[in-house]
């Protein structure tokens, strides 16, 4: 954690009132953003907001005197837990994997990033604190400066994280099929989780099938979904929904079971053989290298599959 400018802090050290001073800058920080030269989100009904009890709130110069930026950070990483099932530190942090995170001892890390317009709109709908700039529209190069979120928690084996991976993706059209676009630096994630790559656009960007992301909005805000849900054309729409629905769930084929699944009747007529409809599917499986997938993935058509059940039985 050194590249996060962490300090081995012994929080039991302190008082009590200034675990709870600590505690309150923390979750502020997280909402509000920038808590670092001049205080500037620190005003006293700020404070009052985040504050445990109405007695003894701290003034905001006896807040400034006795809060330490570095040690905020260290309470945001070890002692904040976001259980919010979209926007929580995994998520964050998948969501910001191909971007420049430049990180800073006096304040918070911020984050640059271009061409990506949709990571734009993403950020806009985000909980946490941090300022959105645009640096250049004709360029289109974004900031978001003094994001305190960058100091959670994340797991990179998590559902989240690989959906705020997805999520950063974008639209990308070729030979009239659509793409999900991916920066390099991602590509090593996308090989992790073993995700066919479909191709490589100048040794800048990889393409994939806009099926994965998909599959993981459930794991997104309300702006990918518009994204990736309904697309024209996705490329690999044919064949993968039926053989991961085959593979995780069953053979029934719910029309829309998981995104873009064909009906049934689709489903054996365009896959019948000799051998079968599902000894064929099987083979397309090996061949298309899915034998291997993530087992989030598994978990993902599970949560489709499961709220159909819950639709048909009046849940929701």
């Amino acid at each position: 954690m050194k590249s996060f400018f962490l300090i081995d802090y012994d929080h039991n050290k302190d008082s009590i009132y200034q675990d709870r001073m600590y505690m309150t800058a923390a979750r502020l920080a997280l909402k509000y953003g920038k808590f670092g030269r001049g205080f500037l989100n620190c005003r006293e009904e700020r404070i009052r907001e985040f504050w445990d009890g109405e007695d003894d709130c701290p003034s905001f110069k006896y807040f400034q005197g006795n809060t330490k930026v570095s040690v905020v950070k260290w309470y945001i990483h070890e002692r904040i837990n976001i259980t919010d099932p979209i926007w929580n530190g995994s998520f964050i942090h998948g969501l910001i994997s191909g971007a420049n995170v430049k990180w800073n001892e006096c304040t918070f890390p911020s984050l640059f990033w271009k061409f990506n317009d949709d990571l734009l709109k993403l950020l806009k709908s985000c909980p946490f604190g941090g300022d959105l700039k645009v640096n250049n529209k004709n360029n289109r190069r974004y900031r978001w400066l003094h994001v305190p979120a960058l100091y959670l928690k994340f797991n990179e084996d998590s559902a989240s994280f690989i959906a705020g991976v997805l999520a950063s993706g974008t639209l990308y059209e070729k030979d009239k099929m659509v793409y999900a676009k991916y920066n390099l630096n991602q590509e090593r994630h996308l090989r992790q989780w073993h995700i066919p790559i479909e191709d490589n656009l100048d040794s800048k960007y990889v393409l994939i099938s806009p099926i994965w992301p998909a599959l993981f909005t459930r794991r997104m805000p309300e702006e990918s979904k518009e994204t990736w849900l309904d697309i024209y054309h996705p490329f690999g729409a044919k064949i993968y929904p039926p053989i991961l629905w085959k593979t995780y769930a069953n053979t029934e084929f719910p029309r829309n079971g998981i995104p873009y699944l064909r009906s049934r009747r689709w489903i054996f007529n365009n896959y019948k053989s000799e051998k079968g409809t599902m000894k064929t599917l099987e083979r397309l499986r090996v061949e298309k290298n899915l034998t291997e997938l993530d087992h989030n993935v598994r978990q993902m058509v599970h949560e489709w599959r499961d709220n159909i059940r819950k639709v048909s039985d009046g849940e929701n």
